[in-house]
């Protein structure tokens, strides 16, 4: 039930999505085929993020059970201007370190999960933020499946934990590769879970 694409939006433009489905189950998984599908079709020549995900809304909300919602986060990157747009639909908010300070913040957006809401309502929630990426800033999406990893206490690493594995990644090194910093996010995460 979990997602995470690229999508090459025009020449200049590459859009990055990441979401988790509601349950976990076959029909979650199916669910979420169906959404990576409708994202890449509508994500194309599609700049702005937020009406991606309206438009994404309105295709698939009618036909979704009840008890299911998708919650996305959608990033488009202007790969020339390093322009950033981010939309929320009740996910996460992904996480920037920037590289001139070490300071590491959360985008924070409004929206709600898709299938939640009538249409209408949706994107009347669904709000899109602009920001503008220095060269060697991070951009850090994931599911809450990483931040609400337990303990055997039954304590959550949460975002605290997170941040800090990507801090102890940078201080060793500074423009470290995305593979470096996921690895180290691996390790701390598996040492602070231990054998739960």
């Amino acid at each position: 039930g979990d997602y995470y694409d690229v999508v090459e939006v025009d020449a200049d433009h590459l859009g990055i999505a990441i979401a988790d489905v509601s349950g976990k189950s076959i029909s979650g998984a199916i669910l979420m085929a169906v959404c990576r599908s409708l994202l890449r079709l509508i994500a194309r020549n599609c700049r702005s993020p937020r009406e991606t995900l309206d438009r994404l809304n309105r295709m698939i909300s009618a036909d979704l059970p009840e008890d299911m919602f998708v919650t996305f986060l959608y990033l488009v990157v202007n790969r020339r201007t390093r322009v950033m747009q981010v939309a929320r639909a009740g996910h996460v908010p992904p996480l920037v370190c920037q590289a001139s300070t070490g300071r590491m913040t959360a985008v924070q957006s409004e929206g709600i999960g898709v299938g939640l809401l009538d249409p209408d309502a949706f994107a009347e929630a669904l709000q899109e933020k602009t920001l503008i990426l220095s060269p060697g800033d991070l951009v850090l999406a994931y599911t809450d499946g990483v931040t609400e990893a337990m303990d055997r206490s039954g304590s959550e690493w949460g975002e605290v934990g997170l941040g800090m594995a990507v801090q102890a990644a940078l201080v060793e090194t500074p423009t470290a590769p995305a593979t470096v910093i996921l690895e180290e996010i691996r390790k701390r995460m598996k040492q602070f879970v231990g054998d739960t």
